[in-house]
């Protein structure tokens, strides 16, 4: 029981110890910092945007837990948001923007009926709100949409 508390403690010292860091304007979720704009831009627009507004790009998702917390920002603020994914190079090849990683098709992220309803009219990835929930959807990439921009959190280790 002893060695168990001790642990515990130097978890939560160690914890307290390492901060992450965002800018203004940005949330802190798992060592990366997130905007969420309020303008609205098309995908393209909105990718430049992130990189020179922020030196950020759109925001791309790695794990579960992630889209857990851009889907639960997304249903607190009843929007829809562009994400850094595309077909643009190959048609159906989905990729994150800014590290080529290929976006699995088969997840249960994507929209009923995406990614592939529209063809090679919709190659821009969107976080899409719906009925209570967030999912990936395919959409036209001149359309404006508000936008994720993500960069990496400072973590400074503090004593």
């Amino acid at each position: 029981m002893k060695g168990r508390c001790f642990v515990i403690f130097l978890t939560s010292v160690f914890i307290d110890l390492v901060t992450g860091q965002c800018p203004n304007g940005f949330n802190y979720h798992q060592q990366s910092c997130y905007h969420f704009s309020q303008d609205e831009k098309s995908w393209l627009s909105a990718l430049v945007a992130c990189q020179r507004l922020f030196s950020a790009n759109l925001a791309e998702i790695e794990n579960e837990q992630e889209f857990q917390y851009l889907q639960g920002k997304s249903f607190q603020r009843g929007e829809k948001y562009w994400i850094g994914g595309d077909d643009l190079q190959v048609e159906g090849d989905w990729r994150w923007q800014s590290t080529g990683q290929k976006i699995p098709l088969h997840i249960d992220w994507w929209l009923s009926g995406n990614p592939s309803n529209s063809y090679a009219e919709e190659n821009c990835l969107e976080l899409n709100y719906q009925s209570h929930q967030s999912y990936l959807n395919d959409l036209r990439c001149y359309i404006s949409n508000r936008y994720i921009c993500e960069k990496p959190a400072h973590v400074d280790i503090i004593g």
